[in-house]
């Protein structure tokens, strides 16, 4: 990893979809009936929140949820306001540069009482219904909400990116004697959880059929697109060519991530340069043996900090996490090609990509070859295309 220049990345993914084909679409749970409370540390405020499900750590709400519910006072007197925010946050920090990166998501005040007069008594049951925005907007550009999430790269340079969202109920209280600053806040009363932002997706097409072997190499369709890459031979490696890695993935690009995400591959070169290859081939089966040939998913997550003494100067910093991992099993192998299916298994995926003000999370499939020991007749490569996990599968109704 490096702090100032992004990893080379090919295929970026692109929405080419006609009209009314996107390839991805908004999915949603089951609707929820169960309650989410949260009690002020007197016991005297109840925050409730409806349509969650049962046995839950925290809240959690789509894209355009609603976070509707009720705050319940057991004391009602000497009450002068009773509000409700929904707020939300991006905060990115630098380790040892002092760079730094914040945006508001989201801030939402809604005033649910208040008082007409020092007689008035405030209701025991306040009802609240709030829809969460979709969008932000931060130095002039407008970005999709971000899921809740949290990154980080240890190290100098460093840095912690955390997106995070909260539910809080306000009760202001009027002064009195034995608290006549009501601008010191206290007696007042704060009840309060984090809630989690996730937004739902599935794709909209199935995965294709696998592509039909013959002939030496996979017999190509449209629904297919070849990622083509060239193992280079080592400097004094004599006689040997160039070799061709032909990757095959879905052109669509789009994967559950709880789904196996199917690939083929072709290698391909003269007969004594496939030769000093073979010892670098993919290893077949579950084998715990990785091999020097890999297929495997790399989640990038990408800041974007201010630095602390030019505010117009930017830093960009990254971390790389492996969160799938592709098995082969061989179709064919003869002299001059050597040829294989596989599906990648993802291991988490729960938060999909995103692009966010300050912060960006992009999902790779990458084909790797890396050949181990001092002396290699071959030169390493790393072929990386973009993708796209969605939350949900494919609806097939």
């Amino acid at each position: 990893m490096s702090a100032t220049t992004s990893p080379s990345y090919s295929e970026a993914l692109h929405d080419s979809a006609g009209p009314g084909q996107h390839p991805i679409v908004h999915a949603s749970l089951p609707k929820a009936t169960g309650d989410f409370t949260r009690v002020s540390k007197h016991g005297d405020a109840t925050l409730r929140l409806t349509a969650q499900h049962d046995n839950i750590d925290l809240p959690a709400y789509e894209v355009g949820g609603v976070v509707a519910g009720t705050v319940e006072l057991s004391k009602t007197d000497h009450i002068s306001t009773v509000e409700f925010k929904v707020e939300g946050h991006l905060r990115v920090i630098e380790t040892g540069e002092d760079g730094h990166f914040d945006a508001t998501l989201v801030s939402e005040t809604t005033v649910l009482w208040v008082a007409e007069g020092n007689d008035s008594v405030c209701p025991s049951v306040l009802p609240f219904s709030v829809t969460l925005p979709t969008t932000f907007v931060n130095e002039g550009e407008t970005y999709a909400l971000p899921p809740t999430y949290s990154v980080e790269r240890s190290g100098i340079p460093g840095f912690s990116a955390t997106v995070q969202y909260s539910i809080s109920a306000i009760i202001h209280k009027r002064p009195s004697l034995l608290h006549p600053a009501p601008l010191l806040h206290l007696g007042n009363t704060i009840v309060s959880t984090p809630f989690i932002y996730n937004p739902r997706t599935r794709p909209a097409h199935p995965i294709p059929p696998s592509l039909k072997y013959a002939d030496g190499g996979f017999i190509e369709d449209s629904e297919w697109q070849r990622h083509e890459s060239v193992i280079k031979p080592s400097p004094g490696a004599d006689g040997l060519q160039d070799i061709v890695a032909k990757f095959y993935l879905p052109a669509r690009r789009i994967f559950c991530g709880s789904d196996p995400i199917p690939f083929h591959l072709t290698i391909e070169s003269d007969a004594p340069s496939l030769a000093a290859f073979q010892q670098f081939a993919p290893t077949t089966g579950n084998s715990e043996n990785a091999g020097a040939t890999q297929v495997q998913i790399i989640r990038q997550s990408k800041v974007h900090v201010k630095n602390a003494v030019n505010p117009n100067a930017r830093t960009d910093m990254w971390r790389e996490d492996y969160i799938g991992k592709g098995t082969f099993k061989i179709v064919d192998n003869s002299p001059t090609s050597m040829s294989y299916t596989g599906e990648i298994k993802v291991a988490a995926a729960e938060v999909t990509s995103f692009k966010s003000a300050g912060l960006t999370v992009q999902d790779f499939v990458s084909l790797s070859v890396t050949p181990p020991g001092a002396n290699p007749p071959i030169v390493g490569m790393r072929k990386a295309v973009q993708v796209w996990l969605t939350t949900d599968a494919q609806d097939e109704s």
